[in-house]
């Protein structure tokens, strides 16, 4: 089963496995599309499962392959939504066959159907319920809807993903890769090449240190004074994830929630749908710091956070104490490579930060720049990417710099 599932092509699949086990393969491959990491020992977990386990509706099927295909409750969305795909509009793969009717009943037939097999997403809500997770009782309370993307708003975030991936933020790390040229000598590799030789030192070997690229973590804030740009910041979230793979992506307001799985889906309003029914604080109260301490309280170990891009788009009006945000941001500086706030507030040229809440933080911050559109964002990940090679601290210098070229266009307008 293992060269099946791996190696062999989709259509020899068909042909020589039976209907049920093919669309469960095909489930595997969905969630995989999805950027969900799912290894062959769980594939042929997941096949053992289903063989074994009295399927007699379909949250067993559900829950059988959450609980041998997921590992993470960050992609309970994505194996959702590859759910429904795989098994909503196909006949029933685990139905037996069908047995002739002497009499056709149109009415009884389909009573069965709704019976017997119910609305997939229903499913996944029951499946959600019957796991021992809150997930439906959130989408009831905060669920929200978003407009579908336009086309001018795909063109844009298609300039957004480019802008991604020129984003320069690699890591050096201490491994090392071969090279024709270089400044460090690979004696191993040359003492092996002076054995080829005979110890006539013919042609050295050379090598640079490898790099990586820098995780990136977004925090989207959203409480009721940021509601008119919700929906703009998740796609340049979206458009991040298109971009540069798998970064992490949090809402804040009242709480703090990861939103990974549900924008790594296969299209933008699938993810911006995923989003609105997986986030339950919709246009609430603004507690930054209570989002930042669980943040580093629960993903600092696990290295979303330690050495990462943190980028917080939010406007900084906190409605807790201001000394409790300090110390929040600050910690949350000490544990990212860079810290950048991206503020609508920031957008206008008179800006001066004169909250309380962004005063306290702005010595902690590397960055603060503003986007009051879709479009701004460009120039702003090319401004974040400044960020990167920039001294930790920077937010202040930055602004001063501003004021002063701000300054120097009026003097040469009069």
């Amino acid at each position: 089963m293992v060269g099946i599932v791996e190696s062999v092509a989709p259509q020899l699949i068909a042909r020589s496995l039976p209907p049920p086990t093919v669309a469960l393969l095909a489930l595997v491959d969905r969630i995989r599309s999805r950027r969900v990491p799912v290894g062959t020992d769980q594939a042929i977990s997941f096949l053992a499962a289903v063989s074994t386990l009295p399927l007699k509706d379909w949250r067993v099927l559900f829950m059988a392959g959450r609980s041998t295909l997921i590992t993470s409750v960050e992609d309970f969305d994505a194996y959702g939504s590859a759910f429904s795909e795989v098994f909503l509009d196909m006949p029933d793969p685990l139905a037996p066959p069908a047995r002739p009717a002497t009499v056709p009943d149109p009415i009884g037939d389909e009573a069965a159907r709704m019976v017997n097999r119910p609305n997939v997403a229903t499913v996944v809500d029951l499946a959600d319920q019957s796991g021992g997770m809150s997930a439906s009782a959130e989408r009831a309370q905060g669920g929200r809807l978003f407009p579908a993307v336009t086309p001018g708003e795909r063109a844009t975030m298609d300039r957004l993903v480019a802008a991604w991936k020129a984003f320069d933020a690699d890591v050096v790390t201490r491994r090392h890769r071969p090279a024709r040229r270089g400044d460090d000598l690979d004696l191993r590799r040359t003492l092996r090449r002076l054995h080829r030789t005979h110890g006539e030192v013919v042609d050295m070997a050379w090598r640079v240190p490898s790099r990586r690229p820098r995780r990136v973590l977004l925090i989207v804030d959203v409480s009721g004074s940021m509601r008119r740009e919700l929906r703009r910041h998740l796609l340049v979230a979206r458009s991040a994830i298109e971009a540069l793979g798998r970064p992490e992506v949090f809402t804040c307001g009242t709480r703090l929630c990861c939103i990974t799985g549900a924008m790594s889906t296969d299209s933008a309003d699938s993810a911006l749908a995923l989003a609105g029914r997986r986030v339950d604080d919709w246009e609430g109260g603004t507690l930054l710091s209570e989002s930042f301490e669980r943040l580093i309280a629960q993903h600092s170990n696990q290295s979303k956070v330690r050495g990462a891009f943190v980028v917080v788009i939010s406007d900084g009006l906190e409605r807790d104490g201001i000394d409790r945000f300090e110390r929040s941001v600050a910690r949350l500086a000490r544990n990212a490579h860079r810290l950048a706030w991206v503020s609508p507030l920031a957008a206008s040229s008179t800006y001066r930060p004169v909250t309380r809440g962004i005063r306290a933080v702005m010595p902690h911050l590397d960055g603060l720049v503003g986007a009051d559109s879709l479009d701004d964002f460009e120039q702003v990940i090319g401004r974040l990417a400044e960020v990167t090679c920039r001294r930790r601290g920077g937010a202040q210098r930055y602004l001063r710099e501003q004021a002063h070229s701000t300054k120097s266009v009026r003097e040469g307008d009069l």
